[in-house]
């Protein structure tokens, strides 16, 4: 037992041990210095005469463990981890872990150079093939993900082409790294590109590459193209359906023959590259306006996969929101948590620019939030506004200077649809009502009024300009 407390002695932070009447049983020297006492002076004394804001009661009562709490003592800050101690799973005292904030500050540090160091020792591991992920970077526990990523590991076995088709910002080129990583491709070249990016000219030179003075400007000597840049690997042509037509038969013929053919040359190049497509439109529409080759369609689209959105996936905003505040955490040096108010807003919301404007929504709200604290008012107005428009309100929404006629207007649910008025009147009436929102919580000033119209996405002067309509 001497040994036990000698090596809790040497341990930084604080350690202390109540029994199941909340009286103090032990703590170290680093807590005695922390509270400016002895144990001996304290030992068998209630938590609440030592400090009585204590909290470690609480846990004893309810048995469920606290962490990261930031407390201050004798002018400190401080966090503090409390966890029940059971026995015949009856909670029988607590044990109290208190760090010092400049210990825990230290240990951020730390933590960051850390991962920076992680992310350094990945970006040199993906100079091998060109790719930054796998499918253990993909998160989310929902049914619609973990069946998109059963049937991408199985693809992934196979050298067919893939077709990722899904709304942007989903995830597509995760997951065509993801496909890549886990075939038998995997030390071998992953090249993306994006279609839509490029005009026909470029696309065409970058895809095949050309001979010297194939055109004016080409390099001496030619360049080769992405297909040779990915032999024996993988391709990604990211938005495929905006490839100019023409371009999309030579691309066909690639596909079929396996060759190549640079621009301005006669001989043809052998290519064993595997081919991932994606595209974020109703590709079978763009096929019926003769947009899209059906031919080509069917050749890239031998393995299909759909990558839902993040509306058909709601269980797993909570996740993907937790791990982008932990690296918000990392970057502020701070410890955040959302309300539930504000969780509840966001699965509501639908988000339109799924996954990417989760992330920017959470960074926002991380710069927003005081204290650490997350709640509604820390959300980005768009979504919001957004939700307010589809008939949800959380409490945190109403101002304590909003009057209930005023709820009752931002409420879509209380609009006259009897036929008094148009429908382009029941949207310039709800339209106003969002704006003079928007003003309220920015303030009515011009740099309010400019940072409302930022919010929400349109120009000052529309701002304006629709606030003066009748």
């Amino acid at each position: 037992m001497e040994k036990i407390k000698k090596a809790l002695d040497s341990v930084e932070q604080g350690i202390l041990v109540c029994n199941g009447e909340g009286r103090i049983e032990y703590f170290n020297d680093s807590y005695g210095e922390f509270v400016g006492k002895k144990l001996a002076d304290v030992k068998g004394k209630h938590l609440t005469e030592l400090r009585p804001g204590a909290v470690a009661p609480t846990v004893l009562k309810t048995g469920i463990p606290l962490h990261s709490l930031r407390r201050k003592e004798n002018g400190e800050d401080y966090f503090a981890d409390i966890y029940p101690i059971r026995s015949d799973e009856c909670v029988v005292g607590t044990v109290s872990i208190v760090t010092n904030l400049d210990h825990a500050n230290y240990l951020s540090d730390q933590l960051y150079e850390l991962r920076k160091e992680e992310d350094r020792l990945k970006v040199r591991m993906s100079l091998t093939n060109g790719t930054r992920y796998t499918f253990d970077s993909i998160l989310g526990d929902s049914f619609a993900i973990r069946n998109t990523i059963e049937l991408a590991k199985r693809i992934a076995g196979f050298d067919s082409a893939v077709l990722l088709q899904g709304e942007s910002g989903t995830g597509k080129e995760l997951f065509s790294q993801a496909i890549h990583n886990a075939s038998s491709r995997r030390s071998a070249p992953f090249v993306a590109i994006n279609c839509a990016a490029l005009n026909k000219t470029l696309l065409e030179s970058e895809l095949f590459g050309y001979e010297e003075g194939a055109f004016t400007g080409a390099k001496k000597g030619g360049k080769a193209g992405l297909f040779e840049a990915a032999e024996g690997g993988t391709i990604f042509l990211d938005e495929v359906s905006e490839m100019d037509y023409d371009l999309q038969a030579k691309l066909l013929r690639v596909l079929q023959e396996k060759k190549i053919r640079r621009i301005g040359g006669i001989r043809e190049i052998n290519t064993d590259v595997r081919v991932i497509c994606a595209c974020n439109v109703d590709i079978n529409q763009y096929i019926t306006d003769k947009k899209f080759r059906s031919d080509l369609f069917y050749r890239i689209s031998v393995a299909p996969i759909y990558v839902p959105p993040l509306r058909e996936r709601r269980l797993d905003i909570p996740v993907l929101a937790r791990r982008f505040l932990d690296s918000a955490e990392i970057q502020y040096k701070r410890n955040y948590k959302m309300t539930e108010d504000a969780k509840q807003l966001m699965m509501s919301y639908t988000w339109p620019g799924n996954i990417r404007e989760l992330k920017n929504a959470v960074e926002y709200s991380a710069m927003m939030a005081r204290d650490g604290i997350i709640d509604v008012k820390c959300l980005p107005l768009s979504i919001t506004l957004r939700n307010a428009a589809d008939g949800y309100l959380g409490e945190e929404l109403i101002t304590e200077d909003m009057n209930t006629d005023e709820y009752a207007a931002m409420d879509t649910a209380d609009i006259d649809i009897s036929g008094s008025e148009t429908l382009a009147e029941l949207v310039n009436s709800f339209e106003k009502r969002a704006i003079k929102r928007a003003v309220k919580l920015y303030g009515n000033t011009t740099e309010g009024k400019r940072k409302a119209a930022k919010a929400l996405g349109i120009s000052l002067s529309s701002l304006y300009s629709k606030l003066g309509k009748k």
